[in-house]
């Protein structure tokens, strides 16, 4: 038993220097590549952050609500718990509901697309759990990750990410949403501290790297990315 331990970790330890030696090698193979950074407008800054107060709000006033459900059903609905579940849903699709409703009239954005619930991409189908994104000219994102649904609004709204791109096997990176193509999005501190600020003041240049290798883009996950998120196929594009 304590060799097949042994074995096991040891197995274990050598896949892990292997991907880390994999991983050292790419990274220096970037080294004499071109790349290129994003810069963020301050207009468009502007009305991310005001994207970032509207969620916050929805947020807020979603909790409001669920204590004043409370006075009438008792702390979390111990009064009549089948009856308070069914009042929270109701007050988060209304939250949610105004919610897209505003950022559907929002000029800031130049996609909004959804992707597959837990999808593979091979046969797009389209549920009420596919995530909602919206997406800036400049390459942000916004997710209301729909499968979080009843759980509470702030489980569903994800915070607002600095690039968003998309990655299909055997095919190009694309940075427009594309049908089958898997989403990938990522954020750095810096980006995320944006929108702590009290006022914006000059552009933002994005410090996540867009190399060109052989006519093609690589955009790799760097110690400087903060968030990460890897999301299913896109199966719908609205605009």
């Amino acid at each position: 038993m304590a060799e097949r331990i042994n074995n096991f970790f040891s197995g274990a330890e050598n896949i892990i220097n292997e991907l880390a030696e994999k991983k050292k090698k790419y990274l220096e193979s970037l080294k004499d590549l071109p790349y290129k950074t994003e810069v963020f407008p301050v207009a468009e800054l502007e009305q991310l952050r005001d994207v970032n107060l509207f969620t916050n709000f929805a947020i807020e006033r979603f909790e409001n609500e669920i204590k004043l459900l409370e006075t009438t059903f008792g702390k979390a609905g111990e009064n009549n718990p089948e009856a308070f579940v069914r009042a929270k849903n109701e007050v988060e699709q209304k939250v949610l509901s105004d919610l897209i409703a505003t950022l559907d009239r929002l000029d800031v954005w130049s996609h909004k697309f959804s992707s597959e619930s837990q999808g593979t991409g091979e046969n797009l189908i389209e549920t009420p759990n596919d995530s909602v994104y919206y997406m800036s000219s400049s390459g942000a994102s916004l997710r209301l990750k729909m499968a979080n649904r009843n759980q509470g609004v702030k489980k569903v709204i994800q915070p607002i990410m600095e690039k968003i791109f998309f990655e299909k096997p055997g095919e190009e990176i694309s940075e427009t949403p594309t049908l089958g193509y898997f989403v990938r999005e990522y954020a750095t501190q810096d980006f995320l501290n944006e929108f702590k600020e009290e006022s914006i003041d000059s552009d933002y240049q994005s410090s996540i790297r867009k190399y060109e290798r052989g006519g093609k883009i690589e955009i790799p996950k760097l110690d400087n990315i903060k968030i990460d998120h890897e999301g299913s196929p896109v199966n719908k594009i609205d605009f």
